[in-house]
């Protein structure tokens, strides 16, 4: 029968697997070189696994190997002996081979592997592609296939082993030294939060930070005004001839024309309110337009796709991560609960697809070295009427325990005011009206004095102490700055009268 030259065969390198195997046989020290990185899946030839296989298994005893006790562990295998038993080793023992070559040999195998699933990996994505009758949408075949492509990338790093702690030492110190020469710089991104970024040291590559609170606690605010602050601490880096890096901000909840008008309403200082029914003064209408102007070279992009699920975040952030005109710096996700979870698995079990976008969202940050901000509810028990204090716990993250192991800093927005505003003390029995009007006075100064006082308990801080920071929020424009105590000050003077 004639051969079919349209006919491709798998890569591989039959006589590569042999000739390590060869190596392997002769010397036990050659399996040093390659046990790291190499499995008996890597082998093309069903019988080289095997051997492979037995090699593997015996040095992971603890024992050494030689071609008779390989033989030993095998010679009852069909596979083996179909191709002669300890004929085949005898053949392979042969074959002069130095084990200097070992690694060679066994990268050669690495590789052929890797392609062979790289094949799989596309035959994969074009039957996916094909299945147009399915409720799968293309967007998602596309995540997958980038994350099909980023697991097999990963898999074919064969120097991930583990560090010599003097190198991983070494670079420790690369590290102090050169913060000792910045002294006084961040070693993060800063957050423009002076008490923040003296606790955190600024924002982290690779960190994952959840930013929890109930409704109306702020949360979006904060993270508003954290995003205005990162892209102008990267506006300034670029500046300084750094590579063009941005912050993508999912806003998963608002549209993007409502953040911008958050935005520009705390830069402006001009009411939110007055711009929401268009009862603007000249003068503040022009403040809105000067700040958009400024805004116009922020690196500060926001997407507002409703519905997006973990893998079409994965790849907006590729995409801008690559792109040179952009570059990723930070990703804000407002908010965890609001991601797509169909594409994740355990239908039905929400624990479980929180725990898995929980990690998606780590090995994200881990993988594009960019710190990852991601905005969380809590449980409705933090506001429990058998709770004496409303401030959260890490207890209080709602639906997946995993979200708070995963995270390397959790931080709770939180605002007494919240459940102060509409308190009224009740009347005791027999008191004057003179008296509950003095009570009520005394409570309203109480209100005022924390009206304008917002908390940022940070809860868990893998890389240093935790502590609650105090902010001064100015709720007429959603805007949270570094706290002074001044307005607190001025409350009391204010109300004072209300005493006397």
């Amino acid at each position: 029968m004639a051969e079919d030259k349209n006919v491709r065969l798998p890569p591989q390198d039959l006589e590569a697997e042999q000739a390590l195997l060869a190596a392997l046989l002769v010397n036990n020290a050659a399996f040093d070189k390659v046990g790291g990185f190499l499995l008996p899946e890597h082998f093309f030839g069903s019988v080289n696994k095997l051997i492979y296989e037995a090699i593997l298994k015996i040095r992971n005893a603890g024992q050494t190997y030689d071609a008779v006790l390989i033989n030993s562990y095998l010679h009852e295998n069909p596979v083996y002996e179909e191709v002669g038993g300890f004929d085949y080793l005898t053949q392979l023992l042969g074959d002069k081979t130095s084990i200097v070559n070992a690694e060679d040999y066994a990268k050669l195998i690495y590789d052929r592997y890797l392609r062979r699933e790289m094949i799989v990996v596309g035959t994969d994505i074009v039957n996916e592609a094909y299945q147009t009758g399915t409720n799968i949408k293309a967007g998602d075949i596309i995540g997958n296939a980038e994350t099909k492509i980023f697991d097999l990338n990963q898999k074919g790093n064969i120097n991930k082993g583990s560090v010599a702690f003097k190198k991983a030492g070494d670079q420790a110190l690369e590290k102090v030294q050169e913060a000792m020469k910045n002294k006084g710089k961040l070693s993060g991104l800063s957050t423009g939060f002076e008490a923040m970024d003296d606790l955190t040291a600024g924002l982290h590559d690779t960190d994952l930070i959840i930013i929890g609170g109930r409704p109306g606690m702020g949360k979006t605010a904060f993270v508003t005004c954290l995003a205005y602050n990162v892209a102008e601490d990267l506006k300034r880096r670029t500046e300084e001839g750094e590579p063009p890096r941005g912050v993508a901000f999912f806003s998963l909840e608002m549209s993007a024309d409502q953040l911008a008008s958050r935005i520009l309403s705390t830069q402006a200082k001009v009411p939110l309110s007055l711009m929401r029914n268009g009862k603007l003064s000249g003068d503040d209408f022009l403040k809105l337009t000067e700040c958009n102007q400024n805004l116009e070279t922020l690196p500060l992009f926001v997407n507002d796709h409703a519905n997006m699920d973990i893998n079409e975040i994965q790849t907006q952030c590729r995409k801008m991560k690559h792109n040179p005109k952009m570059g990723l710096g930070l990703v804000i996700i407002d908010y965890l609960g609001l991601i797509d979870l169909s594409s994740v698995g355990y239908a039905g079990q929400k624990t479980q697809q929180i725990g898995e976008i929980s990690r998606r969202l780590k090995i994200m940050a881990k993988e594009l070295d960019v710190p990852v901000v991601v905005l969380s509810q809590l449980n409705r028990g933090a506001e429990g009427s058998d709770r004496e204090s409303k401030r959260p716990t890490l207890s209080d993250l709602r639906d997946s325990g995993a979200i708070e192991q995963d995270a390397d800093l959790v931080m709770f927005v939180y605002r007494e005011y919240y459940y102060k505003k509409n308190a009224k003390p009740d009347r005791e029995k027999n008191e004057s009206e003179d008296k509950y009007q003095q009570r009520l006075a005394e409570l309203e100064v109480e209100k005022q004095k924390c009206k304008n006082l917002a908390e940022v308990i940070v809860a868990k801080n893998r890389h240093g102490k935790t502590d609650t920071i105090k902010f001064t929020f100015l709720q007429e424009y959603t805007k949270f700055q570094d706290y002074t105590g001044d307005e607190v000050a001025e409350v009391a003077e204010d109300y004072g009268d209300k005493l006397q």
